[in-house]
């Protein structure tokens, strides 16, 4: 079993009493449980719970960065042939480029 099974199925596994999260993202009871897991767990299973914890936070990231992305561009607006965002005379281009800079940082 891979370890993005692993852990689709401990996040399978919660109470029923739980809200679901959103496209099978893990909780952050989830989370809690999995580094209890980690601790107890051999080292390759621990490698391999920790590289799909790791795969979750880049996919939920990337979806985070995405919609930031869009976002800003379906709300951009136009003067004088450029489009802007905001109300303080950025413009769409400026905004991009900080929010790829953003990314960089991470």
């Amino acid at each position: 079993m891979s370890a993005r099974d692993k852990v689709r199925s401990f996040s399978e596994s919660r109470e029923p009493d739980e809200t679901p999260s959103p496209a099978g993202a893990l909780t952050y009871g989830d989370l809690r449980e999995l580094a209890t897991l980690l601790e107890r767990s051999p080292s390759r299973q621990s490698l391999e719970l920790s590289n799909a914890i790791r795969e979750d936070a880049k996919t939920v990231r990337d979806a985070y960065l995405r919609g930031l992305r869009e976002g800003v561009s379906r709300f951009a607006w136009w003067k004088d042939g450029e489009q802007y965002v905001g109300a303080c005379g950025t413009t769409l281009q400026q905004a991009m480029m900080e929010i790829d800079e953003g990314e960089r940082r991470r």
